[in-house]
């Protein structure tokens, strides 16, 4: 199972927030981030990288059908665009992993 990034926050409480509400509509999801600090995750507020959700990719259009419904995604997004994006992105992480 392919997973892709169809979103990122500026802290993992909202990351958070956008997983919960996936978790109640049963989309499978992962919160990614470097922002795990001493104190926990969070701690220190908002992290430079961003804070990013990611889903199977055979989910991409329920789960940002959902965020949008729920006000945590712009209702504009280009869904054609976001997969372009992704796909840009693992062909990069696949390059890299072969370095």
């Amino acid at each position: 199972m392919r997973l892709v990034a169809i979103a990122s926050f500026p802290n993992r409480v909202q990351a958070g927030m956008a997983a919960g509400v996936l978790e109640s509509r049963g989309i499978a999801h992962t919160i990614q981030g470097d922002d795990v600090g001493i104190f926990g995750p969070g701690f220190m507020g908002s992290t430079a990288l961003g804070v990013r959700l990611l889903v199977p990719e055979s989910l991409v259009s329920e789960a940002v059908e959902v965020l949008v419904d729920a006000g945590l995604m712009p209702g504009d997004v280009n869904l054609a665009a976001l997969r372009n994006r992704m796909e840009s992105r693992a062909n990069t992480d696949d390059r890299s992993d072969e370095e």
